[in-house]
């Protein structure tokens, strides 16, 4: 049987980096704010299906409303 080829893009791999070396689960802003650049919902969901990254909580936020946002944590390496 062949093994399948897993390809992750420069984002992802500064995800899984920047979510390695945290302490605690991280929301979208914060992994923003870590990597200067913005991080979408859809970088993380790719990484999630992936197995390397996974939802491990949620906490609320004040903002103008206030809502729920998802954490993230490291589960594995590229």
């Amino acid at each position: 049987m062949a093994t399948k080829t897993v390809n992750y893009t420069d984002t992802e791999k500064k995800i899984v980096e920047a979510l390695s070396t945290s302490e605690r689960a991280l929301t979208l802003a914060e992994l923003s704010e870590k990597l200067g650049m913005e991080i979408k919902s859809g970088n993380i969901n790719a990484l999630v299906k992936k197995g390397n990254v996974e939802k491990t909580g949620e906490r609320e936020i004040i903002v103008q409303a206030k809502r729920k946002v998802g954490e993230y944590s490291f589960v594995k390496s590229i």
